[in-house]
């Protein structure tokens, strides 16, 4: 086959003329209804047309980005809606129609609805998707994982034993995450301003507030205290320079790598990182190459977990590795 003949050959397979396959795109799912009784105040309706929608939604059996984000959308508009508090009051005919909800209508559904939600978002990020909805995606889990920061009671996860350095590497893990998360959506933004930079510096400056804080903790050893220090400075300068000028981020290939997994790829990411670590013990090898794959599996395995509803069978086995890594993290950080 010639060059040319090649080339237009290749022309009518992306355009979808004769010749070449038609490719049918992927129907939204329809929330505007659920939204519009949202915004005229009339709450109980509009939960019970969310519950229609995820009734469409688990009958339909779709994977694809568009499903996963209509899934994420309306689980957190019924979180937003305190759609228990709604049910509660409502007639049993409507609650008869809300059987969907039936799942979520628990003292734990607004926690649950949180996991949820942001469990489907990062179905739209390692599904693929355009930049628009990669954005709004991972814009979506930043904010919930931040959400977490301060309210210990909306978490999947903890560290054990309970106490103030357990706190800090779970706070510092959720920061980061939500940073790495809010980064990344201003990455995938176009056009830049202030505004879309603001989360990921507000984020950066608090990723360096949870090193220090946990850097203060007594007992933390002068190599891993320097370390620290670092980590935090260099989050200020990151929050300095977006806050600056948000047009000249650029979103790295390694951030892109990360951010577009889902748990499972997460905990992959974090449990290699943890072996990379324990390879470089047994060699004595560098301590901050050993505390930088230890902070960032933690980091990983963290915000897996938070984007879980309830995790597998397997799923928990491989977050049996969660412990043993916080727990070297300790030793390797503080005296012992």
């Amino acid at each position: 086959m010639t060059t040319r003949a090649a080339a237009g050959l290749f022309v009518l397979l992306l355009t979808g003329c004769p010749g070449g396959p038609q490719v049918q795109p992927v129907p939204d799912f329809d929330l505007s209804k659920a939204r519009r009784l949202e915004a005229e105040g009339k709450s109980l309706d509009a939960v019970a047309e969310y519950a229609r929608l995820l009734k469409e939604l688990q009958g339909s059996g779709r994977t694809d980005s568009k499903a996963h984000a209509a899934w994420a959308r309306t689980l957190e508009a019924l979180r937003r809606l305190r759609f228990r508090d709604q049910l509660a009051q409502a007639s049993p005919e409507i609650r008869k129609t809300c059987e969907s909800l039936l799942p979520w209508n628990i003292p734990a559904g607004y926690t649950l609805l949180s996991a949820g939600a942001a469990c489907h978002w990062t179905g739209v990020l390692s599904a693929g998707a355009e930049p628009p909805l990669l954005a709004e995606a991972a814009g979506e889990i930043s904010r919930l994982l931040a959400e977490k920061l301060d309210d210990p009671s909306l978490r999947r996860g903890r560290l054990e034993p309970p106490g103030t350095i357990s706190e800090g590497l779970y706070r510092r893990a959720l920061a980061e995450a939500a940073a790495d998360y809010a980064l990344y959506a201003l990455g995938r933004t176009q056009p830049r301003n202030s505004e879309s930079g603001a989360r990921a510096v507000a984020l950066l400056e608090r990723v360096a507030v949870e090193i220090r804080g946990l850097a203060s903790q007594p007992g933390l050893k002068t190599s891993a205290a320097a370390h620290w220090e670092e980590q935090a400075s260099q989050a200020q300068r990151w929050a300095l320079a977006i806050r600056s000028d948000p047009t000249r981020y650029e979103l790295s290939n390694d951030l892109r790598q990360v951010v577009e997994r889902d748990p499972d790829g997460l905990f992959r990411l974090a449990t290699d990182l943890a072996n990379a670590a324990n390879r470089e013990m047994s060699q004595r090898g560098d301590e901050q190459v050993i505390l930088e794959s230890l902070e960032q599996a933690l980091r990983h395995f963290i915000a897996g977990r938070e984007c879980l509803v309830e995790p597998s069978p397997l799923q928990k086995r491989t977050l049996d590795i969660l412990p043993i890594t916080a727990d070297i993290l300790r030793s390797q950080a503080f005296v012992k």
